[in-house]
């Protein structure tokens, strides 16, 4: 028998924060989310592909037909990414780091084991909002909540 303590599996919790942004940016309709098998080419030439992002509609749009395909030669404007066991905090914050550079005008760092979410904006450090049971967005996606209670607790 599991115990809730002890279920620690990252596709879970990814999941319950790509069906929640999907949900919302279907509603909104002014981008689309997408899961981490979309990788981005940033403008520093790395190769990214976050646990979750959303791209305005009109950024897609201009995307030439071969770089549609494969890796897309864009920042997305919001990334999410979870925080595994195996994952380190400072590798995490350097790649959030790195998002905001490149262009993400918004970025959560989302560690289930601290129940804390890492907030990152361009021209800001980074704000830390620890044991909350939700958390609002604002920039591109604003309006998009992210219920975390599942995100911390899979079975619920």
């Amino acid at each position: 028998m599991i115990h809730r303590h002890q279920l620690t599996a990252p596709g879970a919790r990814n999941n319950e924060i790509l069906g929640q942004l999907r949900n919302w940016a279907r509603n909104d309709g002014t981008g689309l989310s997408f899961d981490s098998s979309t990788g981005y080419v940033l403008p520093n030439g790395a190769r990214r592909s976050p646990g979750a992002s959303w791209v305005r509609k009109a950024a897609i749009q201009r995307l030439s037909k071969k770089n549609f395909r494969g890796y897309w030669h864009l920042c997305p404007d919001f990334v999410a990414e979870l925080k595994s066991e195996s994952d380190r905090l400072p590798a995490l914050r350097k790649k959030m780091r790195e998002w905001i550079s490149s262009g993400a005008e918004l970025g959560w760092l989302i560690d289930p084991e601290a129940q804390s979410v890492e907030i990152y904006r361009p021209g800001s450090e980074p704000q830390l909002l620890s044991k909350i049971d939700a958390v609002k967005s604002q920039g591109p996606v604003a309006g998009f909540v992210l219920e975390l209670l599942p995100v911390w607790d899979p079975l619920r």
